[in-house]
């Protein structure tokens, strides 16, 4: 899932905002120690799934379009999303520590143990995914909290896409003509056009004072 974030020599760079943490280099990756192995072996296959079906996506040429309808496995890749909002809360490293989905994080990680996707409004979400910016291709950056519309929801860009998740318990109320994850048969992926200058300025505009401390 990180290949896009290394360099030719398998290396990513970590960028904190806190003043005191400088870039370094990763040699092994974008990675912390935060599952047993049997827990890590749970996930991978969601994760092994999603590789592959957004590396599918990414081959698509973008001409001017809206976005693209593929097939897809709900369970794998509704888990997937699942599995990837829920790292973000449970980590312990400093860029996350700001971030957290509440009670929420309960009901996600029975999901995940159970291996039970649950039903279309529960936790829903939807890639969109970035064209023409080469440093959304390689950024990930730490979830980011807001209301929009009334709706609890996270913005985590990752994997050259936006991720948004849907937080609120009152889901339902969202349109079912919505592009997120389980409201149509197909996989709905909205296709956002950037540039590297807009790109980074819209992550800055989504910090607060209290994410650069």
């Amino acid at each position: 899932m990180y290949s896009k974030s290394y360099d030719d020599n398998g290396i990513v760079i970590s960028v904190s905002s806190h003043p005191q943490r400088r870039p370094r280099a990763v040699q092994v990756g974008a990675r912390e120690h935060l599952l047993c192995p049997d827990c890590e072996a749970l996930l991978s296959v969601h994760e092994t799934y999603a590789s592959e079906l957004l590396r599918s996506i990414d081959a698509i040429p973008y001409d001017g379009q809206k976005g693209v309808e593929v097939e897809y496995d709900y369970h794998h890749f509704k888990l997937f999303g699942i599995s990837l909002l829920w790292r973000a809360h449970a980590s312990t490293l400093h860029e996350y520590q700001q971030f957290s989905v509440g009670p929420l994080a309960e009901d996600m990680r029975q999901m995940l143990l159970r291996g039970d996707p649950g039903r279309a409004r529960m936790c829903p979400f939807a890639p969109v995914r970035f064209v023409g910016s080469e440093a959304a291709q390689r950024t990930i950056h730490f979830p980011v909290n807001l209301k929009l519309d009334g709706q609890h929801v996270v913005l985590f860009p990752a994997f050259g896409y936006q991720w948004l998740f849907v937080t609120s318990r009152r889901s339902h109320a969202i349109p079912d003509h919505f592009p997120l994850v389980g409201f149509s048969e197909k996989l709905m992926v909205p296709f956002e056009k950037t540039t590297d200058e807009r790109f980074l300025a819209w992550l800055k505009s989504k910090m607060t004072p209290e994410m650069l401390n």
